[in-house]
Protein backbone atom coordinates (compact mmCIF):
# COMPACT_ATOMS: atom_id res chain seq x y z
CA UNK A 1 0.00 0.00 0.00
CA UNK A 2 1.08 3.48 -0.93
CA UNK A 3 1.91 5.34 1.89
CA UNK A 4 0.49 8.66 0.66
CA UNK A 5 -1.81 6.73 -1.98
CA UNK A 6 -0.58 7.71 -5.03
CA UNK A 7 0.45 5.24 -6.95
CA UNK A 8 1.29 7.23 -10.13
CA UNK A 9 5.20 7.35 -10.34
CA UNK A 10 4.95 11.02 -11.92
CA UNK A 11 3.19 12.76 -8.68
CA UNK A 12 5.81 14.52 -6.58
CA UNK A 13 6.19 12.49 -3.41
CA UNK A 14 4.72 13.71 -0.24
CA UNK A 15 7.12 12.39 2.28
CA UNK A 16 10.06 14.21 2.37
CA UNK A 17 13.71 13.49 3.48
CA UNK A 18 15.73 16.67 4.68
CA UNK A 19 19.68 15.43 6.17
CA UNK A 20 20.17 18.05 8.41
CA UNK A 21 23.49 16.77 9.48
CA UNK A 22 25.71 14.63 7.63
CA UNK A 23 27.96 14.12 10.85
CA UNK A 24 27.76 11.83 13.99
CA UNK A 25 29.30 11.50 17.36
CA UNK A 26 28.80 7.55 17.04
CA UNK A 27 30.92 5.02 14.86
CA UNK A 28 28.78 2.10 14.96
CA UNK A 29 30.25 -1.22 13.58
CA UNK A 30 27.06 -1.73 10.87
CA UNK A 31 26.81 1.64 9.31
CA UNK A 32 28.61 2.36 6.20
CA UNK A 33 28.11 6.05 7.14
CA UNK A 34 30.57 5.16 9.95
CA UNK A 35 32.96 4.26 7.46
CA UNK A 36 33.45 7.76 6.29
CA UNK A 37 34.59 10.33 8.69
CA UNK A 38 31.84 13.19 8.55
CA UNK A 39 29.97 12.77 5.21
CA UNK A 40 28.50 15.90 4.97
CA UNK A 41 28.26 18.81 6.82
CA UNK A 42 25.29 19.95 8.52
CA UNK A 43 22.94 21.21 7.28
CA UNK A 44 23.09 25.32 6.35
CA UNK A 45 20.71 27.61 6.28
CA UNK A 46 21.25 28.51 2.94
CA UNK A 47 20.30 24.97 1.57
CA UNK A 48 17.60 24.82 3.80
CA UNK A 49 15.76 28.15 2.67
CA UNK A 50 16.43 27.08 -0.76
CA UNK A 51 14.51 23.90 -0.69
CA UNK A 52 11.69 25.76 1.63
CA UNK A 53 11.44 28.69 -1.30
CA UNK A 54 11.13 26.10 -4.39
CA UNK A 55 8.17 24.44 -2.04
CA UNK A 56 6.56 27.58 -1.70
CA UNK A 57 6.72 28.45 -5.44
CA UNK A 58 4.70 25.26 -6.09
CA UNK A 59 2.51 26.01 -3.36
CA UNK A 60 3.78 22.67 -1.84
CA UNK A 61 3.14 21.14 2.03
CA UNK A 62 5.01 18.77 2.52
CA UNK A 63 2.81 15.76 4.64
CA UNK A 64 5.82 14.19 6.33
CA UNK A 65 9.81 15.88 6.58
CA UNK A 66 12.28 13.75 8.40
CA UNK A 67 14.93 15.40 9.37
CA UNK A 68 18.06 12.71 9.67
CA UNK A 69 19.54 10.68 6.83
CA UNK A 70 22.14 8.41 8.82
CA UNK A 71 24.23 11.07 10.65
CA UNK A 72 23.20 12.55 14.04
CA UNK A 73 20.71 15.73 14.38
CA UNK A 74 21.76 16.80 17.25
CA UNK A 75 24.70 17.88 15.70
CA UNK A 76 23.25 21.11 14.10
CA UNK A 77 22.59 23.84 16.28
CA UNK A 78 19.90 24.67 13.69
CA UNK A 79 17.71 21.47 14.24
CA UNK A 80 15.04 23.69 16.65
CA UNK A 81 14.32 26.30 14.17
CA UNK A 82 14.25 23.81 10.80
CA UNK A 83 11.44 21.83 13.01
CA UNK A 84 9.51 25.58 13.65
CA UNK A 85 10.17 26.77 10.14
CA UNK A 86 8.88 23.21 8.82
CA UNK A 87 5.44 23.54 11.22
CA UNK A 88 4.99 27.30 10.39
CA UNK A 89 4.78 26.87 6.98
CA UNK A 90 2.49 23.89 7.53
CA UNK A 91 3.92 20.26 7.57
CA UNK A 92 2.40 18.34 9.69
CA UNK A 93 4.24 15.68 10.75
CA UNK A 94 8.20 16.22 11.35
CA UNK A 95 10.11 13.66 12.33
CA UNK A 96 14.01 13.02 13.76
CA UNK A 97 16.15 9.92 14.54
CA UNK A 98 18.65 10.51 17.64
CA UNK A 99 21.28 7.75 19.08
CA UNK A 100 20.53 9.90 22.67
CA UNK A 101 23.79 10.73 23.64
CA UNK A 102 23.60 14.70 23.39
CA UNK A 103 19.73 15.04 24.81
CA UNK A 104 20.54 17.41 27.39
CA UNK A 105 17.59 19.24 29.35
CA UNK A 106 18.06 22.20 27.37
CA UNK A 107 17.65 20.52 24.31
CA UNK A 108 14.71 18.04 25.75
CA UNK A 109 13.21 21.24 26.23
CA UNK A 110 14.04 22.82 22.40
CA UNK A 111 13.09 20.08 20.99
CA UNK A 112 9.40 19.59 22.95
CA UNK A 113 9.23 23.65 22.11
CA UNK A 114 9.93 23.87 18.26
CA UNK A 115 7.42 21.27 17.94
CA UNK A 116 8.55 18.02 16.71
CA UNK A 117 5.84 14.94 15.77
CA UNK A 118 7.79 12.00 16.49
CA UNK A 119 11.72 10.88 17.66
CA UNK A 120 13.05 7.58 17.12
CA UNK A 121 15.94 6.82 19.49
CA UNK A 122 18.46 3.38 18.78
CA UNK A 123 19.73 0.64 20.85
CA UNK A 124 21.40 -2.29 19.02
CA UNK A 125 21.85 -5.67 19.91
CA UNK A 126 20.60 -8.37 22.84
CA UNK A 127 22.36 -6.63 25.89
CA UNK A 128 23.45 -3.58 27.24
CA UNK A 129 27.06 -5.25 26.16
CA UNK A 130 26.46 -5.94 23.06
CA UNK A 131 25.24 -2.49 22.31
CA UNK A 132 28.11 -0.65 23.24
CA UNK A 133 30.39 -2.86 21.80
CA UNK A 134 28.37 -1.87 17.97
CA UNK A 135 27.56 1.35 19.01
CA UNK A 136 31.19 2.84 19.25
CA UNK A 137 31.16 5.99 21.74
CA UNK A 138 27.42 4.89 22.85
CA UNK A 139 26.67 3.84 26.15
CA UNK A 140 23.54 2.12 27.17
CA UNK A 141 23.17 3.25 30.41
CA UNK A 142 23.89 7.20 29.71
CA UNK A 143 22.00 7.14 26.55
CA UNK A 144 18.62 5.27 28.28
CA UNK A 145 19.00 7.68 30.72
CA UNK A 146 18.76 10.63 28.84
CA UNK A 147 15.82 8.60 26.80
CA UNK A 148 14.24 8.49 29.99
CA UNK A 149 14.69 12.11 31.07
CA UNK A 150 12.78 12.93 28.15
CA UNK A 151 10.36 11.04 28.46
CA UNK A 152 9.53 12.39 31.92
CA UNK A 153 9.64 15.70 30.08
CA UNK A 154 7.33 15.10 27.61
CA UNK A 155 4.51 13.42 30.07
CA UNK A 156 5.16 16.31 32.55
CA UNK A 157 4.79 19.17 29.65
CA UNK A 158 1.83 17.23 27.99
CA UNK A 159 2.92 17.14 25.12
CA UNK A 160 2.46 14.78 21.78
CA UNK A 161 5.41 13.62 20.31
CA UNK A 162 5.23 9.97 19.66
CA UNK A 163 8.63 8.13 20.90
CA UNK A 164 10.10 4.85 19.37
CA UNK A 165 12.73 2.85 19.99
CA UNK A 166 14.52 1.18 17.51
CA UNK A 167 16.69 -2.65 17.79
CA UNK A 168 18.99 -4.11 15.15
CA UNK A 169 19.66 -7.48 16.50
CA UNK A 170 22.85 -9.66 15.13
CA UNK A 171 21.87 -13.23 14.90
CA UNK A 172 24.21 -16.34 13.83
CA UNK A 173 23.55 -17.44 10.58
CA UNK A 174 22.17 -20.19 11.50
CA UNK A 175 20.03 -18.25 13.65
CA UNK A 176 18.73 -15.74 10.88
CA UNK A 177 17.37 -18.38 9.02
CA UNK A 178 14.46 -18.77 11.58
CA UNK A 179 14.26 -14.67 11.35
CA UNK A 180 14.54 -13.89 7.39
CA UNK A 181 10.65 -13.09 7.01
CA UNK A 182 10.75 -9.48 4.89
CA UNK A 183 13.10 -7.84 7.72
CA UNK A 184 9.51 -8.41 9.81
CA UNK A 185 9.41 -6.66 13.42
CA UNK A 186 11.00 -8.62 15.99
CA UNK A 187 11.02 -9.48 19.61
CA UNK A 188 12.28 -6.38 21.42
CA UNK A 189 15.42 -7.56 23.36
CA UNK A 190 14.02 -7.90 26.91
CA UNK A 191 17.51 -5.67 28.34
CA UNK A 192 15.09 -2.92 26.66
CA UNK A 193 11.78 -3.56 27.67
CA UNK A 194 12.95 -3.75 31.25
CA UNK A 195 14.34 -0.40 31.29
CA UNK A 196 11.62 1.09 29.80
CA UNK A 197 8.66 -0.79 31.65
CA UNK A 198 7.40 2.06 32.87
CA UNK A 199 6.87 3.89 29.59
CA UNK A 200 4.41 2.07 27.76
CA UNK A 201 3.94 4.98 25.09
CA UNK A 202 7.11 4.05 23.76
CA UNK A 203 6.29 1.97 20.11
CA UNK A 204 9.16 -0.35 19.81
CA UNK A 205 10.67 -1.51 16.57
CA UNK A 206 13.66 -4.60 16.15
CA UNK A 207 14.87 -6.04 12.74
CA UNK A 208 17.52 -7.93 11.57
CA UNK A 209 20.72 -6.28 11.12
CA UNK A 210 20.68 -5.36 7.04
CA UNK A 211 24.09 -5.01 4.87
CA UNK A 212 23.70 -1.00 3.74
CA UNK A 213 24.84 0.08 0.55
CA UNK A 214 28.48 1.47 0.27
CA UNK A 215 28.89 -0.56 3.37
CA UNK A 216 32.39 -2.42 3.54
CA UNK A 217 32.81 -5.33 6.13
CA UNK A 218 35.82 -3.95 7.82
CA UNK A 219 35.28 -6.18 11.10
CA UNK A 220 36.12 -10.17 11.87
CA UNK A 221 33.10 -10.26 13.88
CA UNK A 222 30.55 -10.15 10.99
CA UNK A 223 29.58 -11.91 7.80
CA UNK A 224 27.30 -11.56 5.15
CA UNK A 225 24.20 -13.93 5.00
CA UNK A 226 21.76 -13.94 1.99
CA UNK A 227 18.36 -15.24 1.97
CA UNK A 228 16.77 -15.42 -1.11
CA UNK A 229 14.32 -12.53 -2.33
CA UNK A 230 12.02 -11.71 -5.22
CA UNK A 231 12.67 -8.90 -6.56
CA UNK A 232 10.17 -6.58 -6.20
CA UNK A 233 8.44 -4.10 -9.19
CA UNK A 234 7.52 -1.58 -6.69
CA UNK A 235 9.84 0.23 -3.89
CA UNK A 236 8.11 2.86 -1.38
CA UNK A 237 11.64 4.74 -0.42
CA UNK A 238 11.78 5.20 -4.02
CA UNK A 239 8.64 6.03 -5.32
CA UNK A 240 6.81 7.54 -2.17
CA UNK A 241 9.73 9.63 -0.50
CA UNK A 242 11.98 12.24 -1.72
CA UNK A 243 15.77 12.52 -0.12
CA UNK A 244 17.96 15.58 -0.02
CA UNK A 245 21.13 15.69 1.75
CA UNK A 246 22.32 18.67 3.67
CA UNK A 247 25.13 19.14 0.58
CA UNK A 248 21.79 19.96 -1.48
CA UNK A 249 22.26 16.20 -3.74
CA UNK A 250 19.14 14.50 -4.07
CA UNK A 251 19.29 10.61 -3.96
CA UNK A 252 17.25 7.89 -4.53
CA UNK A 253 16.50 6.36 -1.23
CA UNK A 254 17.30 6.72 2.74
CA UNK A 255 19.76 3.73 1.80
CA UNK A 256 22.23 5.58 0.01
CA UNK A 257 23.21 7.09 2.84
CA UNK A 258 26.97 7.56 1.33
CA UNK A 259 25.48 9.75 -1.92
CA UNK A 260 26.67 7.13 -4.48
CA UNK A 261 24.07 8.08 -6.87
CA UNK A 262 22.58 11.54 -7.57
CA UNK A 263 20.32 12.70 -9.54
CA UNK A 264 20.59 16.66 -9.04
CA UNK A 265 20.88 19.71 -6.70
CA UNK A 266 18.73 22.14 -5.33
CA UNK A 267 21.07 24.59 -5.69
CA UNK A 268 21.46 23.86 -9.25
CA UNK A 269 17.90 22.66 -10.29
CA UNK A 270 14.43 22.91 -9.27
CA UNK A 271 13.47 20.03 -7.04
CA UNK A 272 10.24 19.50 -8.91
CA UNK A 273 12.43 18.90 -12.30
CA UNK A 274 14.63 17.13 -10.69
CA UNK A 275 11.95 14.37 -10.10
CA UNK A 276 10.87 14.66 -13.42
CA UNK A 277 14.37 14.51 -15.30
CA UNK A 278 15.77 11.71 -16.99
CA UNK A 279 18.17 10.17 -15.08
CA UNK A 280 15.42 9.96 -12.25
CA UNK A 281 12.79 8.72 -14.29
CA UNK A 282 14.79 6.06 -15.74
CA UNK A 283 15.77 4.87 -12.10
CA UNK A 284 12.24 4.33 -11.00
CA UNK A 285 11.26 3.02 -14.54
CA UNK A 286 14.08 0.47 -14.17
CA UNK A 287 12.39 -0.98 -11.17
CA UNK A 288 8.83 -1.12 -12.38
CA UNK A 289 10.72 -3.40 -15.16
CA UNK A 290 12.16 -5.75 -12.50
CA UNK A 291 15.06 -4.67 -13.62
CA UNK A 292 16.50 -2.32 -11.12
CA UNK A 293 19.89 0.00 -10.54
CA UNK A 294 22.48 -1.61 -9.66
CA UNK A 295 22.37 0.60 -6.91
CA UNK A 296 19.22 -1.12 -5.68
CA UNK A 297 20.90 -4.46 -6.00
CA UNK A 298 23.13 -3.43 -3.11
CA UNK A 299 20.01 -2.84 -1.03
CA UNK A 300 17.94 -5.51 1.27
CA UNK A 301 15.28 -5.30 -0.80
CA UNK A 302 16.69 -6.68 -3.60
CA UNK A 303 19.65 -8.63 -2.35
CA UNK A 304 18.37 -10.12 0.81
CA UNK A 305 21.39 -9.44 2.27
CA UNK A 306 21.90 -9.09 5.79
CA UNK A 307 24.93 -9.01 8.54
CA UNK A 308 25.77 -12.01 10.79
CA UNK A 309 27.84 -13.29 13.57
CA UNK A 310 30.73 -14.78 12.69
CA UNK A 311 31.25 -17.78 14.28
Amino acid sequence: MSLNGNCSTDIFPDVVRIESSGKCNFKCLHCSHAQKDHLRPNLSYEIFNKILSQFEYKNFIPRVVVLYHGGEPLLNKNIFDFIKDLKSYGVKFTRIVSNAALLTQEIIEKLIDAGLDEISFSFDGLSPEENNAIRRNGNFERDSQNVINFLNTVRKRKSNIRVKIANVQFYEKRELKNHMTNNENKKMPNYILEKFHKYPEIIYESHPAMVWPGFDIKSSIFSICKSNVKSPDYCPSAFETISILSNGDIVPCCYDICGEKVFGNVLNDNIFEIWKNKEYGAFRNAIKGSNPDNFCKKCLVYSGEYLVKTC
